[in-house]
């Protein structure tokens, strides 16, 4: 729904979106792989390479070292990758924090002069970048947020993660003393809090 949405929006002709929908696969990268039964390996591979042209991984910060070099092994030379995800979300179950490695380890938002010239009229964001970097023109950071609303309880939620994020302790403590209903300390498993809450989460089941 979320692609069929999102191609709507650029109001393609309805037969090129319609040919768009129709060429649109997802699912979880195993099952794009094609996972072999009581083996670690995939049925596509560096030998069976995979037919599309574009991947678009999201949640990426979750994939981990091996899974993504079975995914890019598996790719057709022409193909492009597109990964999507938050950096400070959730890593990988397994070892190696692929997508964080790579957006935490380069520069956001710096494109070559023509990227520059057709991305002004959607960001004022995007700055010249050296052309000998790696990533110019690959990595985009995106800071609006839409999930923690201006002037509502849920901004506190926000305030707390940037503060988390930025490795600010006091300031998120004090935003959770302080906090009018959002946030609550619970600082001993012995806490009524507790009860409560658990009750009130299954009430409706």
């Amino acid at each position: 729904l979320a692609m069929e949405k999102a191609i709507k929006e650029i109001a393609l002709p309805q037969a090129v979106a319609e040919n768009l929908l129709s060429k649109v696969w997802v699912g979880t990268v195993h099952r794009l792989l094609g996972p072999i039964p009581g083996s670690v390996e995939f049925r596509r591979n560096a030998n069976n390479r995979l037919a599309q042209n574009l991947v678009v991984v999201d949640e990426a910060s979750m994939v981990d070292l091996a899974l993504m070099g079975k995914l890019l092994s598996s790719l057709k030379d022409d193909a492009r990758l597109v990964l999507s995800g938050d950096a400070d979300q959730l890593s990988p179950v397994q070892g190696g924090a692929v997508f964080r490695s790579l957006a935490l380890g380069s520069s956001a938002n710096h494109f070559c002069a023509d990227q520059l010239a057709a991305l002004a009229p959607f960001s004022t964001a995007a700055q010249e970048g050296r052309k000998e970097s790696t990533f110019s023109g690959c990595l985009v950071r995106l800071t609006g947020s839409h999930r923690h609303g201006k002037g509502s309880e849920l901004d506190e939620i926000g305030a707390l993660c940037a503060a988390i994020r930025e490795g600010r302790s006091g300031d998120a403590m004090g935003l959770i003393r302080a906090s009018t209903g959002s946030l609550q300390l619970i600082e001993s498993i012995d806490d009524p809090l507790v009860c409560e809450i658990l009750r009130s989460g299954f009430a409706d089941l």
